[in-house]
């Protein structure tokens, strides 16, 4: 059995106490075998992958790749990984920047099969790149088993610093988080916003945030 994130009290009490143990929590979840079997793979092959159809017809690869993002649930669907991944995040009329999920953007971009010659399948530091996010990924399920509330600070905490080191308009970071649904989850229920708040106009959507 794979090690389970060990969360003592609750609210402010246990994610205090989270940060406090994460680094060898995290240490003690990657020991996993199946994951360091798979993260092994991934590592090993990546390199080798030139185009989006390599990467889905791969579903070892492909289940890293959309884990790393989030995106785990669309493993099965292939057809529409590929279309996202060789539209790119260049064109306004990509798939990707259709969705109203931002995480498709991050993925696609993060491959590059659709935006340049030359993936980023390629590059020395590309397989260790996606491996962490995965890793962080894993993690935080695991801890949402048990407390969803955390699961969902720990992303924000992970994924804040990256916003913030955009260097898009602020405006573009807003709505870049507004688009990422579980940071946009923890923004609304921090704001106290109500459920109907996602049905304003995306402008007056923005003026509040």
């Amino acid at each position: 059995m794979s090690f389970q994130p060990v969360i003592v009290g609750v609210g402010l009490s246990a994610w205090s106490f989270l940060k406090s143990t994460r680094d060898s929590q995290r240490i003690a979840h990657q020991s996993d075998t199946v994951s360091q079997r798979e993260d092994a793979y991934f590592r090993d092959t990546i390199g080798s992958v030139d185009s989006a159809e390599d990467l889905v017809a791969d579903r070892r690869l492909l289940a890293v790749a959309l884990q790393a993002f989030g995106l785990s649930n669309d493993l099965p669907n292939t057809f529409f990984v590929r279309k996202i991944l060789e539209d790119g995040t260049l064109d306004p009329g990509a798939l990707a920047n259709r969705l109203a999920d931002s995480r498709y953007t991050e993925f696609s971009s993060a491959f590059g099969f659709g935006d340049s010659a030359v993936p980023r399948t390629k590059l020395s530091g590309f397989a260790d790149e996606i491996l962490l996010k995965a890793q962080d990924q894993r993690f935080e399920e695991a801890v949402g088993v048990q407390d969803d509330a955390l699961r969902q600070a720990l992303y924000f905490e992970r994924k804040l610093p990256e916003m913030a080191r955009d260097t898009a308009t602020d405006s573009s970071r807003w709505f870049r988080l507004m688009g990422d649904k579980p940071m946009r989850l923890v923004m609304e229920q921090a704001l106290g916003l109500p459920q109907s708040f996602g049905q304003l106009d995306i402008d007056k959507q923005l003026e509040m945030f």
